[in-house]
Parts: structure tokens; C-alpha cells; sequence
């Protein structure tokens, strides 16, 4: 979604200028490569560092988005993918 943005009712689509969302039009978002391995230490208890692991900041960032919805886009954990990594990591910032 790099270059897409919401601004105040407008959606500004990469390469072309801002046209008006009607009042009624659902807004999402997507987002991808959301959570990283529980075993990482950069994973710090789900919070992340300001350079890894951010599940929890753009968990925030789009919760408080007011979108519709949200599209994962997958990568939704890392490393093995197994269920136990995926509740540990996934769970405490997006939820099942």
C-alpha cells in the first residue's frame, strides 16, 4: 500500500489525484508481514523495536484507522508458522 493514503473523506490513489469516498463506501485497509517470531528478540513481548517486529504498532495504527476492515496479507507469523508461534505472536496484537 506504499504511496495510498485516507485524508479527510479522500482517497488518494498512487499516481492519480485525491477523489472524493462517498459518505456510504466501506474504507480498508491491508497490511502484510505482521507479526514476527515470539523467539525473536526483537519481538519484545509482542512490542516490537522501533526497527522490528512492529505487529503491535501497525495493529494500532490500523485499529484506531477507523477502517471497515482490515485485510492481513499474509506473513502473518514468522518463522515456522506452527499454531503455538502463531497464537504467541499473532494473538496479543491482531487477534484470532
Amino acid at each position: 500500500m506504499a504511496g495510498a493514503g485516507l485524508l479527510a473523506g479522500k482517497i488518494n490513489l498512487p499516481g492519480s489525484s485525491s477523489v472524493d469516498a462517498a459518505a456510504t463506501d466501506p474504507v480498508i485497509a491491508a497490511a502484510g508481514d505482521i507479526a514476527c517470531d515470539p523467539a525473536m528478540a526483537a519481538f519484545n513481548g509482542g512490542l516490537g523495536n522501533p526497527t522490528s517486529c512492529r505487529e503491535e504498532y501497525t495493529s494500532n495504527l490500523l485499529v484506531n484507522g477507523g477502517f471497515n476492515a482490515v485485510l492481513s496479507l499474509g506473513d502473518n507469523q514468522y518463522y515456522c508458522g506452527g499454531y503455538q508461534a502463531f497464537l504467541q505472536s499473532y494473538d496479543p496484537s491482531w487477534g484470532v
